[in-house]
């Protein structure tokens, strides 16, 4: 693995994470054997940028990336707020980081493997358009908010 700086395993670490919330709050059957996998592969994914780390720097930075999703969730952990909308907000989010290869994403990454269960899941609501263009808006003040707290600095949004 090539040099991560603390802020990059953060960040490796973030997205998955913020995806594992939407699986974890927006499936009807958390038996189901889709739902349990894609959790397992978010979790690895998540667990990734850290596996050549020893305690305790390995929770320290753990512990930062838990308190940055706590702070760039809390809006949409309120009641009322659509799970779908939020997954559909972190398509746009991680269009962005992607799209100018800010992070590059492995064909047979873990991650990869837990987006081919996820965004088919959300493809009925993508196709309901105030939805999609909320969640368009939505996503933009999403990354906004994580590059105030020093995340994907310089990733311009795409959507």
């Amino acid at each position: 693995m090539a040099y991560l700086s603390d802020r990059q395993r953060v960040e490796l670490h973030l997205v998955p994470m913020l995806l594992l919330g939407v699986v974890i709050a927006g499936v009807n059957d958390p038996d189901h054997p889709d739902a349990k996998e894609c959790q397992r592969l978010l979790l690895d994914a998540a667990e990734a940028p850290f596996k050549d780390m020893r305690e305790p720097f390995r929770s320290k930075l753990i512990r930062r990336g838990h308190r940055a999703h706590e702070e760039v969730t809390a809006p949409y952990r309120e009641e009322g707020h659509r799970v779908d909308k939020v997954g559909l907000m972190l398509y746009w989010v991680l269009k962005a980081i992607t799209d100018c290869d800010y992070v590059v994403i492995g064909e047979d990454s873990s991650l990869q493997k837990a987006l081919d269960i996820v965004w088919p899941a959300l493809e009925h609501s993508a196709k309901v358009d105030p939805l999609m263009a909320s969640a368009k808006k939505q996503g933009k003040k999403l990354l906004v908010h994580l590059q105030r707290l020093g995340y994907y600095a310089g990733v311009a949004y795409t959507a």
